[in-house]
């Protein structure tokens, strides 16, 4: 699942993903994305850091306790200011992907 509020950023994602072969939901909130889990099952959210405020880090939080197998990826383009994910051991920051090399790099950031 890719929460992205930008539309063309999400498009773009989904069409890295999908050309490796993985099938993926697109959200432009968390909001939206949490009524989605709800109904398909998701290994992996990945999610823009601009779009989490703090309230919605802790929503992020709740939900990498409900769903531990699920793994999560914020995507960054510079250092991640975010203090809610201070010590959470299930939430993994990245750089924010641009080419389908970085898609490798996703798998070995959370292996």
């Amino acid at each position: 699942m890719i929460v992205e509020p930008l539309p063309d950023q999400q498009w773009k994602l989904a069409r890295m993903f999908t050309v490796q072969g993985y099938r993926v939901i697109g959200s432009a909130s968390l909001h939206a994305a949490r009524a989605l889990l709800r109904r398909f099952p998701v290994d992996l959210m990945l999610l823009a850091d601009e779009s989490i405020d703090d309230e919605a880090g802790r929503k992020v939080a709740e939900l990498a306790q409900a769903f531990p197998k699920m793994r999560f990826l914020i995507m960054s383009d510079g250092k991640p200011a975010a203090r809610w994910a201070d010590g959470m051991p299930d939430i993994k920051w990245i750089r924010r992907p641009a080419r389908m090399q970085d898609l490798v790099d996703i798998d070995a950031a959370v292996a």
